[in-house]
């Protein structure tokens, strides 16, 4: 889930909602792709999905793109995990 990606810097914006929508072209393609959540609005993305290798070859892409924009911007960009108990650290 990413919030408020949409604020801020238009740069990071748009670096952000690129790597979102290829995610989303991704999984449509992807016949091993089971998508469970799928929500692109205004600075909001959320995504749930399980899928095969392939699948987790092409979030893990997206993740170091995510990763690398955080460490490059941290001004605009933060990653906060949480975890299946609702806890986040």
């Amino acid at each position: 889930t990413l919030d408020g990606h949409a604020g801020g810097s238009p740069a990071v914006c748009a670096a952000v909602s690129g790597l979102m929508w290829a995610l989303t072209r991704y999984l449509e393609g992807d016949p091993a792709a089971a998508v469970r959540t799928w929500s692109l609005t205004g600075g909001r993305a959320e995504f749930r999905f399980t899928g095969d290798r392939r699948t987790e070859g092409a979030f893990a892409l997206v993740l170091a793109g995510l990763e690398l924009f955080a460490a490059a911007y941290p001004e605009y960009i933060q990653k906060k995990e949480v975890h299946h108990d609702g806890y986040g650290t």
